[in-house]
């Protein structure tokens, strides 16, 4: 199974809610789904900045644009290795 989660913050600092993102993104690794971690950057530097804990670099991370100026997509996607 893909799953998706969404962890607002994953490069801002540390908080229990990125823990806990970031605890179950890599356990449904282990578990053998294929996961995808959607995020919000604040600046685009943090785009290829590392997350706060350590994560998988099988995981697939997904900066957010929410700004509209990418109608595509694709090219927002990217890998972050811990």
């Amino acid at each position: 199974m893909h799953i998706g989660i969404f962890i607002g913050g994953l490069c801002f600092g540390r908080s229990g809610q990125v823990a806990c993102g970031v605890n179950l993104a890599n356990a449904m690794l282990v578990r053998g789904h294929k996961v995808t971690v959607f995020f919000l950057p604040q600046w685009r530097e943090e785009v290829a900045s590392a997350p706060c804990y350590p994560i998988s670099s099988e995981i697939t991370l997904c900066p957010l644009d929410l700004s509209g100026s990418n109608t595509t997509g694709s090219s927002e996607f990217a890998t972050i290795s811990s």
